[in-house]
């Protein structure tokens, strides 16, 4: 078995960000209930805190454990990130259409984002956890004390931790992903709730690979996931 050891740093510096947000609104509709919107932004990062994975050898006399080689784990300030992109938002409800579809309504939403992260090591990757492409579109139904709604979410791949490694080896990244969950809600009486779930209708699985596709780490069958709740409002 591998000797291991896990060790702190208190030199690390604290994380530091600058960013800049530019966004313009136009609401439209007989009563100004649909909202269309754009929004800009610009992220300057110093001092990742990122873990690092190196081989030392090492002693420890006092304890008795003679020289050997150790894997050590700690982490250390990784280098800067640029983040830039944009965000396009439309929702309102259909109140345009003849009854009763006019109580339907649904938004969209859909997120640019390019960046560049410099790790502990000097090698460059996208931001952690930041998709290229994100979207979100839902759509709903409103009448009384019943609602509904359908929601799809996609992702594209993405970067999970760059590489423990000083050759750059081993960077984990997820693969982009999609899924459709329904929720339906009913209120009766004066504070009671039951809701109905339903998540991940499209079987939409987690899969963690190390660099490329082929280098599987982790596979996650999630399936589809049924519940239902009542619930009590005081």
């Amino acid at each position: 078995e591998d000797a291991e050891v896990s060790l702190g740093n208190p030199d690390l510096e604290p994380f530091l960000a600058w960013q800049y947000d530019f966004g313009v609104e136009f609401y439209f509709g007989s009563t100004e209930e649909g909202l269309f919107s754009i929004n800009g932004f610009y992220k300057d990062v110093d001092n990742f805190i990122v873990p690092t994975t190196t081989t030392e050898t090492l002693a420890f006399p006092d304890q008795g454990v003679a020289s050997q080689a150790y894997t050590v784990r700690s982490s250390r300030n990784g280098g800067a990130a640029t983040i830039y992109g944009f965000e396009l938002n439309l929702q309102t409800p259909f109140t345009f259409l003849p009854a009763p579809l006019d109580n339907f309504g649904g938004s969209v939403n859909y997120t640019y984002t390019d960046s560049e992260f410099t790790d502990a090591f000097g090698f460059s990757y996208s931001f952690p956890g930041a998709s290229r492409d994100t979207a979100n579109v839902v759509l709903y139904y409103e009448q009384g004390k019943f609602s509904t709604r359908l929601a799809y979410n996609f992702r594209n791949e993405y970067l999970i931790h760059s590489a423990n490694d000083p050759d750059g080896a081993n960077a984990l990244y997820g693969e982009g992903s999609g899924r459709l969950d329904l929720s339906v809600r009913y209120r009766f009486g004066k504070n009671w709730r039951v809701s109905f779930d339903a998540l991940n209708l499209t079987d939409e699985q987690s899969y963690k690979y190390y660099d490329t596709v082929q280098r599987y780490q982790n596979f996650e069958f999630e399936g589809k996931i049924y519940s239902v709740s009542l619930a009590y409002t005081f």
